[in-house]
């Protein structure tokens, strides 16, 4: 059961997000005009907090018959101020005995936009120019 202040915190890592999201569907749409649809980044479930003062949303960019490239953005923080990114790239279909493939993080400030937006580009077209 969430309490308030669970509730808010959510509330405040939302509002906080809302710029990266705006700039993760920016790299979409710019790197769409250079490889298609299979370039669009998907929200694939809700914010949601996962401890007192983290919350945790989760993207993937699945190419069809391919193994899909997933990014996880956990805000965390008591002003939820900073973003972990993880990119993931799954090695087979997404089941529970699949092996979850590399995964890389980092941490950024949710100000940094540019670097959030440099980094999620870089990982996007590495995974497509590999297929």
């Amino acid at each position: 059961m969430q309490t308030n202040g669970d509730r808010a915190h959510l509330a405040l890592a939302r509002a906080k997000f809302r710029p990266v999201a705006r700039a993760l569907d920016d790299v979409s749409k710019d790197l769409k005009q250079d490889h298609g649809q299979s370039a669009i980044l998907q929200q694939k479930s809700p914010m949601q907090p996962i401890s007192q003062n983290a919350c945790r949303v989760q993207y993937a960019l699945q190419h069809p018959d391919e193994a899909p490239l997933s990014l996880t953005f956990v805000v965390v923080g008591d002003e939820a101020d900073s973003v972990l990114l993880q990119g993931h790239e799954r090695s087979g279909p997404s089941d529970s005995s699949a092996d979850p493939g590399p995964v890389d993080q980092h941490v950024y400030r949710v100000d940094e936009l540019d670097d959030i937006k440099a980094a999620v580009r870089d990982k996007i077209t590495a995974y497509l120019s590999a297929l």
